[in-house]
């Protein structure tokens, strides 16, 4: 018997900032998250030097405090300001990818839309890896990243959309499949 499951999950949050500001903020945080007012750093330090198709996204995920995990993905699609979207690379616990979606929203405002899907593929190091990124990671960094979003859109000037932008974040539709 061969034991492997798929895992999949979407984060949807809504903000009042423009497309191509948004695209920005999340583009830093890919290229150099340590210079990003976005990226929960807290959490993971990401870097890719020239982001684009067929590039390598470094990611080094702070496990506990000083003791991490350094995790490669390839960039198989980019189109700016709206979507890229990321395999995992050799050596990942996890096999998969996602994507990351930025869209208007009527109105004024707009919505990142990042959803991904991994195989656990039926060893120790990647239920491991499961374990993490389903119950420690995921839901740590898009709480983080949803407030990081909300403390820059509060420096900015406020706009008509604001109110209606706010609360309408769902976190977590998650699903697990056998």
């Amino acid at each position: 018997m061969t034991l492997s499951k798929s895992y999949a999950s979407s984060h949807h949050i809504a903000s009042t900032l423009a497309v191509e500001e948004l695209w920005a903020l999340l583009r830093q945080g890919f290229e150099d998250s340590e210079r990003s007012e976005l990226w929960p750093r807290e959490l993971e330090q990401v870097s890719s030097p020239s982001l684009g198709e067929g590039e390598q996204i470094r990611a080094r995920y702070k496990v506990l405090g000083p003791v991490g995990a350094t995790q490669t993905y390839l960039v198989s699609s980019f189109e700016p300001p709206r979507s890229l979207a990321y395999q995992t690379g050799r050596g990942h616990p996890l096999q998969g990818g996602g994507s990351v979606e930025v869209r208007s929203r009527p109105g004024g405002g707009s919505e990142l839309l990042w959803s991904f899907e991994y195989r656990v593929p039926p060893r120790a190091r990647s239920w491991l890896g499961y374990l993490y990124v389903r119950h420690l990671f995921e839901p740590k960094f898009f709480a983080a990243l949803e407030a990081n979003l909300r403390a820059v859109e509060a420096k900015r000037p406020r706009q008509a959309s604001s109110a209606r932008a706010r609360g309408q974040s769902r976190h977590g539709a998650a699903r697990l499949a056998s």
